[in-house]
């Protein structure tokens, strides 16, 4: 099993150049370049930049292109929410459009604007689950929501009301990824895929066959996982929204559901979302829960484990290295 170390890819490239460097003698073999949120024009404006601190560590890194692509998550653009807190039972109205959104006072939410609903209940999840909303009332351009818990909102995190759309300036990016994406990596990942078509459209687009990793996330994509499998070179266990959009309580069975089907056709199985999050918080060693997650997933014969992004590298050094002992106990 190889170690993935998930890095995050905003506009502060002095840490991302650093947090490369720092981790360069741990046991990481490669790196996931999360790209879901280049999808805001600033940011696909600095891809050039982005390059280039990626070509540096060519050498020594697999990288893995994490892309936006056939779909993005519906992700928070603003808010207008009293100190950044959603309170229990309280009523918010989510907005697609900006001019309705400026217009609100208060409890107003901007959201990127949907393409169509993948939502299969009337609970509405804020990021992994840290919140949740039931739907009031819906319309064209807007949506009533009453908050089921208390939790603190940011900018930029998805919830689970449809899939969101692609900016028209992700095509080029899209591109420059294929072009950089060489065939030592481990190649793109593609979220929010549903059925094989979803990866010859991506194929069609970049122009070349690169290493494909499709991501199952939805209902449709369980449905439809066999000839997903089929078209793709690995399948990546994208548990958080596996575990949104599919009943939490059956998320062990479908897990190994798709290991089965990935297995069976030799396809590489990457395990992703939450690995030993614990210590995200500062614990110097992960919690007995983390460690028995990450041991069912060696004893799977998960080929990749992908661990979270931290924006503090001496916590990310130690996730890698507990990590690390962890698997090695199962080789």
């Amino acid at each position: 099993m190889e170690l993935i170390q998930t890095i995050n890819c905003g506009n502060d490239f002095s840490l991302l150049d650093s947090q490369l460097l720092k981790i360069m003698d741990s046991n990481i073999s490669g790196i996931r370049l999360n790209l879901n949120k280049y999808n805001q024009n600033s940011e696909v404006d600095s891809l050039s930049r982005l390059i280039e601190i990626i070509s540096k560590y060519k050498q020594r890194y697999k990288f893995l292109y994490d892309l936006p692509f056939p779909y993005n998550k519906t992700r928070i653009l603003e808010y207008k929410i009293t100190g950044d807190v959603i309170k229990k039972g309280k009523i918010y109205t989510v907005y697609f459009n900006r001019n309705d959104f400026i217009k609100a006072q208060e409890n107003a939410v901007l959201l990127s604007k949907p393409k169509n609903s993948y939502n299969n209940s009337e609970v509405i999840y804020y990021g992994d689950g840290q919140g949740a909303f039931d739907v009031v009332k819906e319309s064209r351009d807007k949506v009533v929501l009453k908050a089921l818990c208390d939790f603190h909102i940011y900018n930029r995190k998805g919830i689970t009301y449809g899939k969101g759309k692609i900016n028209d300036k992700i095509e080029p990016v899209l591109k420059k990824i294929g072009d950089i994406c060489s065939p030592l990596d481990y190649g793109c990942a593609l979220s929010l895929v549903e059925d094989d078509q979803d990866i010859s459209s991506f194929i069609n687009l970049i122009g070349k066959k690169l290493q494909l990793v499709s991501k199952i996330e939805t209902n449709e994509s369980i449905t439809n996982l066999e000839k997903i499998v089929e078209k793709s070179d690995g399948i990546m266990l994208a548990r958080g929204d596996l575990a949104l959009l599919n009943p939490y309580y059956n998320l062990f069975q479908i897990l190994e559901a798709i290991i089965r089907t990935a297995k069976k056709s030799y396809k590489s199985v990457y395990m992703a979302t939450d690995i030993l999050q614990s210590m995200d918080c500062g614990r110097y060693v992960p919690s007995r829960s983390d460690i028995i997650d990450l041991s069912v997933a060696c004893r799977w014969g998960c080929d990749y484990v992908i661990l979270g992004y931290h924006p503090d590298t001496e916590i990310l050094e130690r996730k890698i290295n507990a990590a690390d002992k962890i698997c090695s106990e199962f080789k």
